[in-house]
């Protein structure tokens, strides 16, 4: 089970609330590769079930030489620095680029020398590094293919005249030599290749132009060719005609069903100025075992003269996946112009009959790059460029595999003219669209991700218990093709984002915990649990503070009525009560305690009661508890009105210790003291 799809398979366990997804988007990455010196000619890519993806493009390093550029990624990593090879002071045509699972992977090119070629490639082992490049004389390439156990496939022909020419394939393990393994003949001598796709299983569909149109299918090892459309003529003089079929585009899913989509040109002449000319486009599966001929999928009209056919159909592609066949082109109006990209659906892996023909984009006319890729669940990703405020841009539209097709979103920035749009898709339906951007004078190559699943949450951690009023730690980590990832939480009673957030619980109870983690496309998927909420302890009570004790009067007879009354005010020189003033700073309660001042004597550190045995012990003044009050006390300045009673009980005359010892429910603050002194 690859990485991808044992990550989906665990966030499916995780998610107590559904994973969600939405239709899927474009990523907020725009890869811009680095500036060639010159210029960037070409571009191709490739992506593996799991994600892990390759891109090569040509580069003029100077005004007489180029080479070729190599870049990998592996599933939600970063792009790997350039890998130069093929410095050469001639044409390079960049032919294929192709990755597995493991990061194992081909590229192949060509060398144009005057009139002939020399054919390029490279590969690498999974973590190896690629190979230099083999050459092997007056040769083309069509494709390669990596399959998941590393064998690479290369699709060439061999040029020239006599029995040695033809189309070719080779296999060998990634990072050895290909071109010196033992080499199979694909078709009769004469066949061109059409170009080569291939599955993870190490099947494979390869197209061959062979004064029509056929195929090789390779399954379980071995290849079955089908010739099935050939080309036909008449000539001049007097009347001729022509019936011409080329491959248009090759596709293959994990299971092996193939399907492709051929080109059919119809002309006729009178050997003179007047000329008709119609185009078709064909489907060709795979019935028992071997491709055979299928019906038309579309059709233009016919021209007369040397214009376009009205309603052209041109720039085909094609996808299999998800027991679907896809098939993409441009359709043009009534004047062979202003061409627009549509699609098709057949179901049945293809023998089943046609779905409507579905516009894909209406707003500008396709400017001549476009294809579809189709994944192994049948979404279908289609990429073309088209004008945009006098700028070609690349546009790309989905489709589930239930259909259909969603609003086109815009892929490059719009900023200048991009070239060779190209797009790829995975197992499970994220993607790849690549183009070359004229940033700045030269062009360059870019790749901007296609995200259509939402993110794995691959960890998350919500503990089982917290406590009010105390921090409890979250943590979720998530794995996205292209990411990045952002995290937000709901606690119930609050909310927080990020990967490792803490939350402090204001109630106890069960609280339900979603975390929901969001990819740079808008797709989401969330994990919900409960955790249990105990109450927590009382917080701890924090004393009062008492300041500023004073009274109003130190020296004062006994008021008549009990403390609880105001001590009256009386026009005599000895006042009759006084009043306790003080400050606290928080509300709370004091304790008011009076001690009588009675003569003593030391007996070693204490004040006791005089008596015979201590006459001759040093005198000191010791205090005699004589009561207390209690009273509630506001935040502020407090003033308690002392009539001199405890109760109703007169404290005797003599001199006093005034306490007032200040509290709140669980803490006791410092006391303050002051003395007081009562007469008749």
């Amino acid at each position: 089970m690859g990485l991808r799809r044992a990550l989906l398979a665990g966030a499916t366990v995780l998610c107590v609330l559904p994973c969600t997804a939405q239709a899927g988007g474009i990523a907020a990455e725009d890869h811009a590769f680095p500036v060639p010196a010159k210029d960037t000619s070409a571009v191709q890519s490739g992506i593996a079930p799991n994600g892990y993806a390759i891109v090569a493009w040509s580069e003029a390093v100077s005004d007489t030489q180029h080479q070729l550029d190599v870049s990998v990624r592996p599933p939600g990593g970063d792009w790997s620095a350039p890998t130069p090879m093929g410095l050469t002071d001639k044409i390079l045509i960049l032919r294929a680029a192709a990755i597995n699972n493991d990061g194992a992977a081909a590229v192949a090119w060509e060398e144009a020398i005057n009139t002939t070629n020399l054919l390029y490639v490279s590969t690498r082992s999974a973590g190896g590094s690629f190979t230099t490049p083999e050459v092997v004389d007056n040769e083309e390439a069509g494709g390669v293919g990596v399959d998941a156990s590393g064998q690479v496939t290369l699709l060439y022909d061999v040029e020239g005249v006599g029995p040695g020419n033809g189309a070719f394939v080779n296999t060998a393990p990634a990072g050895s030599p290909i071109t010196t393994a033992s080499a199979h003949r694909l078709g009769t001598t004469g066949c061109r290749n059409a170009g080569l796709v291939e599955n993870a299983a190490g099947d494979a569909l390869a197209g061959l132009n062979c004064s029509g149109a056929g195929f090789a299918l390779r399954h379980n090892g071995t290849w079955t060719e089908s010739s099935l459309f050939f080309n036909s003529s008449t000539n001049c003089p007097g009347f001729s005609s022509s019936t011409v079929f080329t491959v248009g585009g090759l596709g293959i899913d994990a299971t092996g069903h193939a399907a492709a989509v051929v080109e059919r040109s119809d002309r006729t002449s009178d050997c003179g100025i007047f000329m008709t000319q119609k185009d078709s486009l064909l489907l060709a599966t795979v019935v028992g075992g071997a491709m055979a001929a299928g019906p038309t999928i579309a059709e233009s009209g016919t021209s007369f003269g040397f214009g376009f056919p009205p309603n052209d159909v041109e720039v085909p592609s094609i996808g299999v996946g998800g027991g679907q066949v896809v098939v993409g082109w441009f359709a043009a109006d009534s004047s062979g112009f202003n061409a627009k990209p549509v699609a098709r659906v057949y179901g049945s892996n293809g023998t089943a009959g046609p779905g409507p023909i579905e516009s894909i984009d209406g707003s500008a006319p396709a400017l001549g790059f476009g294809n579809l890729a189709v994944s192994e669940t049948g979404s279908t990703l289609y990429a073309w460029a088209q004008s945009l405020n006098g700028k070609a841009t690349v546009h790309v539209a989905s489709r589930p595999p239930a259909g259909p097709f969603g609003a086109a979103g815009q892929a490059s920035d719009g900023s200048s003219d991009v070239l060779n749009t190209s797009t790829h898709l995975d197992a499970l339906g994220d993607g790849i669209v690549t183009f070359l951007q004229q940033d700045g004078t030269p062009y360059r190559a870019h790749a901007r991700g296609f995200d259509a699943t939402p993110p794995q949450l691959t960890s998350v951690t919500i503990p089982p218990t917290a406590v009010v009023g105390t921090a409890a730690p979250f943590a979720a980590q998530a794995f996205d093709l292209w990411g990045p990832v952002t995290f937000g939480w709901d606690f119930g009673d609050g909310t927080a984002t990020g990967p490792t957030p803490s939350h402090v619980f204001s109630g106890a109870g069960a609280h339900p915990v979603t975390v929901t983690a969001t990819d740079s496309a808008g797709n989401t998927s969330s994990q919900t649990a409960s955790i249990a909420v105990a109450p927590g302890a009382a917080p701890k009570a924090v004393a009062p503070v008492l300041s500023k004790l004073s009274l109003t009067h130190r020296t004062f007879r006994v008021g008549k009525a009990a403390t609880a009354i105001s001590a009256q005010k009386r026009k005599k020189k000895v006042p009759t009560g006084t009043t306790i003033r003080f400050t606290l700073d928080r509300a709370g309660s004091v304790a008011i305690r009076s001690a009588r001042a009675l003569p003593g004597r030391k007996s070693g550190k204490r004040c006791v009661k005089p008596v015979k045995r201590l006459s001759h012990a040093k005198r000191c003044t010791r205090f005699v508890n004589a009561g207390a009050l209690t009273r509630k006390a506001k935040t502020g300045r407090n003033n308690v009105a002392f009539s001199g009673r405890i109760g109703k009980r007169a404290l005797a005359r003599g001199n006093y210790r005034l306490t007032v010892v200040p509290s709140v429910p669980g803490a006791r603050g410092k006391s303050k003291q002051t003395t007081f002194k009562i007469v008749r």
